[in-house]
Parts: C-alpha cells; sequence; structure tokens
C-alpha cells in the first residue's frame, strides 16, 4: 500500500501477485468507512484526517496495514 501517509489516495498491491478479493478501511473505533472491491487506486479524499487500518482480503489470506491519512 502507497504512498502511506497519503492526502487523497492510494494504491493497493499484493508482493506475492494474489488477487485482491475486497479492501476496508476501518477508523480507530471499529467502523468501516470504506470498502472497495478493486486493486487499483482508491480515493480516501473524503476520509478526515486520521489513522485508519486497512484490511486487504485475498483468497487465501486477510493482510492489515495502518494508514495515516493527512
Amino acid at each position: 500500500m502507497y504512498p502511506n501517509p497519503s492526502v487523497a489516495e492510494i494504491n493497493v498491491k499484493t508482493t506475492n501477485g494474489e488477487l485482491i478479493k475486497k479492501i476496508q478501511i476501518i477508523d480507530v473505533s471499529g467502523k468501516v468507512v470504506l470498502t472497495s472491491l478493486t486493486e487499483k487506486n482508491i480515493d480516501i479524499s473524503k476520509l478526515n484526517q486520521s489513522v485508519y487500518f486497512v484490511k486487504i482480503y485475498t483468497d487465501s489470506e486477510i493482510y492489515t496495514s495502518k494508514l495515516i491519512k493527512k
């Protein structure tokens, strides 16, 4: 996931070429604030400045990363 921190959009790819099924962006209270079914660019410009968690669902695993929205 890059860039991080980000202002307007993030790009998400897996390192091993797995197909991404779903991406969720979750705020610090645990609420899902954005869901995407793409593995390209995700517009985060409407999110408030904060720290978020990004869950990336593939066929075999669920990856979680921290995202800083400026």
